[in-house]
């Protein structure tokens, strides 16, 4: 990464990088997960206008493997939609 890409890198360096998941609770409702998920996939430009290292996020990632932690119905039903899974 380049000194001065992103807030408090001061000069370049390597940064290593892993899996990111978003918790969230059984009774959020479907529509608000959906809509999360949608926000992250398609909004991928304004997360990296705000925060920069999200230019390593790939959208065509986002359907995972979450470990023993189930994914939300809204979220099932998001990757569904956009062919994630």
């Amino acid at each position: 990464m380049a000194a001065g890409s992103a807030p408090g890198v001061l000069e370049d360096g390597v940064y290593i990088s892993f899996p990111q998941v978003l918790f969230t609770n059984a009774s959020v409702s479907d529509d608000v997960v959906y809509a999360m998920a949608r926000a992250m996939y398609e909004g991928r430009d304004d997360m990296i206008a705000v925060f920069p290292p999200f230019g390593a996020f790939d959208p065509e990632s986002m359907h995972g493997d979450p470990g023993v932690v189930p994914f939300h119905p809204g979220a099932l039903r998001f990757f569904t939609e956009a062919g994630l899974n």
